[in-house]
């Protein structure tokens, strides 16, 4: 019994018993604890215990390491079962047993996802060796990298999804089809997006909410970049509805970003920030104000405190944009925060700022490879020569624009 349960960092008395297969492993426990064993209790009511380290560490020196695979396996089906998935992970891959890793990334990638446990997901992932990637594994590597990768990549990852696996039901098509609108929502295939969204929507399970919200979310961005904003906004009334749906309510509360960024593009300027306001309190409220990932909520604060003519709060909340967006590695995020700051330099007469702040934004968009977001810097570029009185370089930017835009 101490031997088996040595490989488990922690333990409750029906993990033990699935462990070792000894029924009595409650009963086990308690005399450990009354004879202080080298055991403490984690919590008040006495459910889970660890060993101290040393004493764990004697155990599993004179225990089998097929053994304790063996016990790590069994854990793994036990953590499964009580939808401990982290847990699940980790046993399944301290006992080396990739097709169980492989199995639980399956059926688990959507619970990782649905609760932003996106680090957490992309490190299980890793650890799982190339043979052993399944169709799903594989998707869940571009969910996860929806914001840091690039279509070229996506359209590598479909391609090794069908030669895996040619025959795909029809939501898991659909689940890739919204994966693939919202990479095109945001490298400007504004068209290709809203066909492949629609299209997702018919398709996917109605019971599958995040693959839902993602569709929604990426017919709201094209239509967002179309100019047609009540289709948007309706587009992200669906987005959060489907999250809140999945019991995320921090991820309910992204569209509103978005939707607040339409009330600032129609001049309904207070508006937008009360939706703000309303975001922030309720994340407060919900302590999921240190989760925000992504700097988004602070560009669109930006642009209002721009059009309010606040520049120094519209600089600070693009500088908070970039932050964020360094530190998640967000390149969409880091983009948009440099030509927020580029424009605030230009409007408080920085010259040297803005130039430095486009020429940031210009580098970041290559290493993202998108086409149209590319061409929005040049656009940015070109404005910023303009506004300086530089009519030729002004002009050559725009040649570069109307050449990027033709291709």
């Amino acid at each position: 019994f101490l031997q088996q349960t040595a490989v488990l960092p922690q333990f409750s008395a029906p993990l033990c018993t699935a462990v070792t297969g000894q029924p009595n492993a409650a009963q086990r426990l308690r005399q450990l604890t009354a004879d202080n064993l080298f055991i403490t209790p984690l919590d008040d009511a006495g459910q889970w215990y660890r060993y101290h380290p040393l004493f764990a560490e004697m155990l599993r020196a004179n225990l089998d390491e097929a053994v304790q695979r063996d016990c790590q396996r069994r854990a793994a089906l036990w953590y499964a079962a009580q939808q401990m998935m982290p847990e699940a992970m980790r046993s399944a891959q301290a006992a080396q047993d990739y097709d169980m890793m492989a199995q639980l990334l399956t059926q688990s990638y959507k619970t990782f996802l649905g609760q932003g446990l996106l680090v957490s997901l992309q490190k299980w992932l890793a650890a799982l060796p190339a043979a052993y990637q399944t169709p799903r594994s594989r998707l869940a590597a571009a969910w996860c990298r929806v914001y840091e990768s690039n279509e070229a990549e996506m359209q590598q990852i479909v391609a090794a999804i069908t030669a895996q696996s040619p025959e795909l039901d029809k939501p898991f098509q659909g689940e890739i089809l919204a994966v693939r609108a919202i990479y095109a929502s945001l490298y400007g295939r504004l068209d290709n997006a809203i066909f492949w969204a629609t299209e997702a929507v018919t398709l996917i399970d109605p019971e599958d909410h995040l693959s839902l919200a993602a569709a929604y979310q990426a017919l709201g961005n094209a239509y967002r970049y179309q100019g047609q904003l009540d289709a948007a906004l309706a587009a992200y009334g669906q987005t959060r509805q489907h999250f809140e749906k999945l019991g995320n309510v921090f991820m309910g509360q992204l569209p509103l970003y978005r939707m607040a960024s339409i009330q600032i593009m129609q001049g309904r300027l207070k508006q937008a920030w009360q939706t703000y306001e309303s975001i922030r309190q309720h994340a407060q409220s919900a302590g999921y104000e240190p989760l925000i990932m992504t700097g988004e909520v602070y560009g669109y604060l930006s642009d209002l405190y721009w059009e309010w003519n606040d520049l120094e709060k519209a600089e600070a909340y693009a500088r908070q944009e970039i932050e964020l967006g360094q530190s998640g590695h967000m390149l969409l995020s880091l983009v948009d925060g440099y030509l927020r700051l580029a424009a605030a330099a230009d409007a408080q007469e920085d010259e040297a700022g803005a130039r430095e702040a486009l020429g940031l934004a210009q580098a970041t968009a290559v290493q993202f490879q998108s086409a149209s977001m590319s061409a929005q810097v040049v656009m940015h570029q070109a404005r910023h020569e303009l506004a300086w009185g530089n009519l030729t370089a002004a002009g050559a930017w725009a040649d570069v624009y109307t050449r990027q835009r033709a291709e």
